[in-house]
């Protein structure tokens, strides 16, 4: 990935971009016209040409400051467009199969969160594996009669170590799930939640909200305020996890809530994830897009952006070899979460080149 081209405009997943995915991923339950994307600004030109957005519907952030502050920005807009609307939110990075058991779990979640008066809804993924890479949802009580499945969210366990995250796999899906990256809740909801537990950060935002649309040059409509800039570059980086879901699941004020995902979910944050999306060899190998050969390998995945390019591995096991026209990765597989430290140490050697 690099900074204007961020893995969710990558083609990962037979040719598609992971944004591509979670925005078809909707139709049939949400119009186009009412899909937003909350990105970096600097992202505008190829995510409008990914999704064909339109100019209106794309709410750029200067800087990224975590997803509690993408969503206070985002909601607050929205909340001024429609002082009673409820807004689903979706990472750009996951696979969910098959669509309609999505779009069922997820319409029956809108329903939820319209019925409550303070419920802030996230969906969960039953557990596959005593993976410390996700984070997990303990659950509590029914929710109420009628709402079936629907459970209490206890606490919010982020990554914890393999040794806890075996002990939450051994206890099941009926006390732990996976944190799917999904919300649902009313925006008036979200930002009474926000202003209660992250004060500090819903001034701010508020001010910004206000100043977006203002008749300024600075602030074409639409168009992230410029002065506005120093106080979102100000603002305490967090989670929306961390921010709001874990506080608010010990408010009485609030409900938070969860609702099982029951299909095939993979989140594609790392090249061993996005291995599993391509087929494997009697060997456990697993070919990508682009031309690969491999002679007496096990265990590895190759991946070619450049179609005139052969990838050859011969006596490779376990290794990840990824090459695209500006840059190689070879490393091995159990390395792979050790790609993130590679930004920096190409930066202090070769400069922004290969950002």
């Amino acid at each position: 990935s690099r900074r204007k081209r961020p893995k969710p405009l990558l083609p990962l997943a037979e040719g598609q971009s992971l944004l591509r995915l979670a925005w078809d991923r909707l139709e049939g339950l949400i119009p186009r016209e009412n899909r937003f994307v909350a990105a970096p600004e600097a992202l505008e030109d190829p995510i409008r040409r990914e999704l064909g957005l339109p100019a209106g519907q794309f709410i750029g952030e200067p800087q990224g400051r975590d997803t509690l502050n993408a969503l206070g920005l985002a909601l607050g807009l929205l909340h001024r467009r429609d002082p009673e609307g409820i807004t689903g939110v979706f990472s750009a990075d996951h696979i969910m199969l098959p669509r309609q058991a999505f779009l069922s779990t997820l319409r029956r979640g809108y329903e939820i969160a319209a019925a409550g008066k303070n419920t802030l809804l996230c969906f969960g993924v039953p557990p596959t594996e005593a993976s410390p890479a996700f984070g997990y949802l303990e659950l509590g009580e029914s929710l109420k009669t009628g709402e079936v499945g629907a459970r209490r969210v206890v606490s919010f366990r982020e990554k914890p170590p393999r040794r806890v995250a075996e002990e939450f796999f051994r206890e099941g899906p009926d006390r732990f799930l996976w944190n799917a990256g999904v919300f649902v809740f009313k925006n008036s909801v979200f930002l009474r939640a926000l202003k209660k537990h992250v004060p500090e950060n819903a001034g701010p935002l508020e001010q910004i909200v206000r100043a977006w649309d203002a008749p300024v040059p600075e602030a074409p409509p639409g168009r992230f305020p410029d002065n506005c800039r120093t106080l979102f570059a100000g603002l305490k980086k967090i989670s929306v996890d961390y921010g709001i879901m874990e506080p608010a699941s010990r408010d009485k004020d609030f409900e938070v809530a969860a609702l099982p995902l029951t299909l095939d979910w993979r989140d594609i944050g790392s090249w061993p994830a996005c291995a599993g999306l391509w087929p494997e060899d009697p060997q456990g190998n697993h070919s990508g897009p682009g031309r690969i050969l491999f002679k007496d390998c096990r265990g590895s995945f190759a991946f070619s952006e450049d179609p005139r390019h052969l990838i050859a591995a011969l006596g490779c096991d376990d290794l990840i070899i990824v090459h695209t026209p500006q840059a190689t990765l070879v490393c091995p597989w159990n390395e792979a979460q050790g790609v993130k430290d590679l930004p920096a140490l190409a930066e202090a050697q070769f400069g922004e080149e290969f950002l």
